[in-house]
Order: structure tokens, then sequence, then C-alpha cells
């Protein structure tokens, strides 16, 4: 745009895209236009750059013969510098700009706002000019939410239009006699027809949304012959506890078969809210296995150290009982208590003792892969085609606002903690001295270096007669300096001193 060349003789289909043209050129190019002349008929523009001495001007008039705008003079010579205020940008054409950046970052700061009008067309905004933008950015953003939560009835007939067979589940709530979103679910036919092709594996899992108006994602994987994910149903509800869970537990076994057929297969999780329980409720005799990493992530709360952390990841590898039994007693012989918290999750290991080129199922066989993915997925339609539905408008969930400050960043694991003399680094090391190779201080503050005196002038007397009756003063040990006190800092000043 910085260089795009004016032509005589260019139609706009109104003013208004005219007037647009304008203000797209001045942000890009940097110059001090203005509209001497602004009404139905004309639009006049010059360059006050140069102190109104440069000679860019541009003229549109309306047609009356025809229904359209016509640029009819250009002057496109600028004999000025670059301007870093530029007054015709407006806050309406800075809000449809930043539009699409507030919508991946709600959170989007007005700092941030400037710094990115800087940086991409070098220009200066002021900061009250970057709050409305954002303010009105912000309320086009959350009119979209609520037209998109308002027709989510015509989504769900949507779907079920372009894939019949599928389950979709919208729930509602009436808030003060108004129609409230409150849970949605999705189970397309072709997952179904995949499913049946799958190994019998389900894994769960739940993350936060976080958008306008929050809430949480509830999702079902299976698992492809080729060890792959096939997303089977999706879920978004206000919480994740054990209601919600046992709500789409119940959706998911209908759409999968019911209980005979999901209560031979094995659900994986990260044990997350009353997800354990819900299912140990829905299905009796069903396997529940988790996930090795969440199990480390809360075993090395209670239990740190890299011994331990070896030991149960050889443990949680065994592929026979014999090899686990004697990763579990070494476990027994480093902690008890460890070996006790371990000891109560049984191991996922069965022993059929038979021919492995006998003992094949038939989900690994290329048959059955080609079956998986031999059902279709189709897709809908744009919501200006959707058919609109006689159900009543539904408005946004409510905000639930969480006791406490809000949280910006979230909850660090171990391994991610700054860099101290009790905490790791990003790289998961904690810091040690190059000398002695020991946790808890740096080669600057090695214990057993010998202390800075300053040189004393000892006279003839005390030279010539040792003092005998005053001990040496005890040299430091690695044991006494492991448990020295740390030196204290002086506090700061609650003044602030003057200066001459």
């Amino acid at each position: 745009m910085t260089d795009y060349k004016w032509e005589v003789g260019t139609i706009f289909a109104d003013k208004a895209n005219f007037i647009e043209a304008i203000r797209t050129y001045v942000v890009h190019t940097g110059r001090a236009l203005k509209f001497v002349k602004n009404d139905k008929h004309r639009v006049r523009v010059r360059c006050m750059g140069g102190q109104g001495k440069c000679p860019w001007t541009a003229y549109c008039g309306y047609l009356p013969t025809r229904p359209f705008w016509q640029l009819r003079k250009i002057m496109d010579t600028h004999s000025c510098s670059r301007q870093l205020n530029i007054k015709i940008m407006n806050t309406k054409w800075l809000s449809e700009e930043i539009d699409r950046f507030l919508q991946d970052n709600p959170n989007l700061k007005v700092q941030d706002i400037r710094q990115k009008d800087l940086r991409k067309w070098n220009t200066k905004i002021s900061i009250s000019k970057a709050r409305r933008a954002k303010l009105m950015a912000t309320r086009q953003l959350i009119g979209d939410f609520k037209e998109q939560y308002r027709r989510i009835h015509d989504y769900g007939h949507e779907l079920l239009r372009s894939n019949p067979g599928s389950t979709v589940k919208v729930e509602v709530d009436s808030v003060n006699g108004e129609t409230v979103f409150k849970r949605f679910y999705v189970c397309l036919k072709g997952c179904k027809e995949s499913f049946v092709s799958c190994r019998r594996i389900i894994c769960l899992d739940g993350c936060f949304l976080k958008g306008q108006h929050k809430g949480e994602l509830l999702t079902a994987i299976g698992r492809d012959p080729n060890d792959q994910m096939l997303p089977l149903a999706y879920a978004i509800v206000e919480v994740e506890n054990k209601e919600t869970w046992s709500w789409f537990l119940q959706l998911l076994i209908a759409d999968l078969g019911g209980n005979e057929v999901c209560g031979r297969c094995t659900w994986m999780s990260d044990q997350q809210k009353g997800l354990v329980h819900a299912i140990e409720e829905l299905l009796l005799k069903a396997d529940q296995r988790f996930c090795m990493r969440h199990l480390y992530a809360n075993f090395g709360k209670q239990f740190p150290g890299q011994t331990l952390r070896t030991l149960m990841w050889k443990a949680a590898t065994s592929t026979y009982p014999q090899a686990w039994e004697r990763e579990m007693l070494n476990i027994k012989q480093v902690n008890i208590e460890a070996y006790k918290y371990l000891i109560s999750i049984p191991p996922a290991m069965n022993y059929c003792n038979e021919d492995p080129k006998k003992f094949i199922p038939s989900c690994f066989t290329r048959t059955t892969y080609e079956a998986t993915y031999a059902a279709m997925i189709y897709p809908i339609n744009g919501q200006m085609l959707w058919e609109k539905t006689s159900f009543v408008d539904v408005l946004p969930p409510v905000i639930r606002k969480m006791p406490g400050r809000p949280k910006k960043k979230r909850k660090l694991e171990a391994w991610e903690l700054t860099k101290d003399a009790t905490q790791m680094n990003i790289g998961g090391h904690r810091k040690k001295c190059t000398i002695c190779r020991k946790l808890g201080h740096n080669r600057s503050k090695y214990p057993l270096h010998p202390p800075i005196t300053e040189p004393t002038c000892p006279s003839d007397s005390q030279t010539q007669i040792p003092n005998l009756q005053s001990p040496q003063p005890p040299q430091p040990t690695q044991e006494s300096s492991a448990h020295s006190t740390p030196p204290i800092m002086r506090k700061k000043l609650p003044f602030k001193r003057r200066m001459n």
C-alpha cells in the first residue's frame, strides 16, 4: 500500500469506500491528509504536510447519471516527510483492524495495541484512542458471541441434517425468565461407525475454554488399529464435576453400544474431578487406567527424587508380573511409604500364555483398518443457509465469578519453576556447586573457602611470645558448613536521603 499509485477515473461503490481507501493509504504511507470538503456530492482531500505546501490533492465526485463515485482529479506527488501522528485514523478503523487479534487474545492490553500500531504502521496513537478502539472491538465481539448462542438450536439442526443418525443434545436453563445456555453434546454418525472397528480403549479428558463466557470442554477419544487418535464425542458444560461427567458418559455409552460394549472397554483418564466415581457407578466391571505422567505428577509431590522416579517408570513399563514385583520390592527398600502409595494402584497386565501368531486381535488386520475410516463426516452449510427452528432464542451462560483475585497465569509444574536454591529452573536442573558438586550453593558460596581477613601489624611482643592460652579457631567442615546460617541481608531504609 505504501507504493500505491492513484489513477484518475477509479470507480468506488459509494463515498464510504473512498474514505476507507484514503484512511488505509494514510496509515500505510504516514501522510498528513485532511478532508477539506466532504458532503453528499463531493469529497476533496489535501495533504497538510510540509507546512501546508505539499502539492498532493485528490477530488472524488458523485455521478448523478450513474450510481457510483469516481476519482476525477489526483495530484499523486508528495514533497513532505512521513508523519508519526495520524489524525485521520479514527477509532472505528482501528477497532476493525484489532478485531481478529482480540478474538485470539481476549486479554489484549491497551499498551499492546499501541505497541502493535507503532510496530506495524509506524504510527503513534493516544491511550484514549486505543482504549476506545478496544472497547468498540470488544462490544462487536460480544455481539458475535450472543448471535452464535442465539442460533445454537439452528446449528444442532444443521448437524443432524448433514449427518443423519448423529446425536446432538442442547440443554438450557431458565434464569429470571430467560433461556440461558447450559450444556451441549455432539456425537456424529461417522464416529459411531468408526468406533466399531477401533481398539477397545476410550480416553477421556477435559480442558478450560478461555473465551468470553468460559466453560469446560469434555472429549472422548478412541484408538484406531494404527494406534492413532480418533475423536468420538465432545461436550461443552458449565463446570467439571461428577454430575457433568455422568451426564456426558450416559450419552456416550448409549451412542457407542450400551453397557455391554462399553463394559468391555478400558477407560483411560487423568483422574479428573468426579470422573473415576462416575465410571464406577455407570460401568461396574469396566477397567480404568490412568495416565502415567499425571500419576507421577501426583506421586512426585509426596515422594520427590530421581531414584523413586526411575523405579516407578521401570515398574510401569514391566511386561510380566515377575519384573513388576521385583521393581516394587526395590521401591519398598528405598521408601516404604512410596511402596504403600503405589501398591494400591493395580497394574495393567494380562498373561495369556498363547502363541503370538495365533493370538492377534481382529482390530489389527488390514480390512479392519480400512473399515475404520470408511464412514464419512459430511460438512455443514454456512450460517446464511441454516434453517431457522422454532426454539426460543438462547442467551450466553452467566459468567461465573470465582472468589479472590482473578488468576492471569496458570499453575506451573515442578520442572517449570524459576531457578532458586529450593526450586528448579526451566530445564529441570537444580543449581550445583562446581567445586563439591553439592546442591544448595554455588561456587561463590562454597563453605570451605578460607575466610578473608584484613592484614594486621602485630607488635614485637606478640610475635616473640605466642598466646598459648587462647585456642585456635576451629576450621569449618563440610557437615558444619551445610547447616550454616544464611547471611543477614540489610533491608531498605524507610526514608529517602536528600541529595545536596
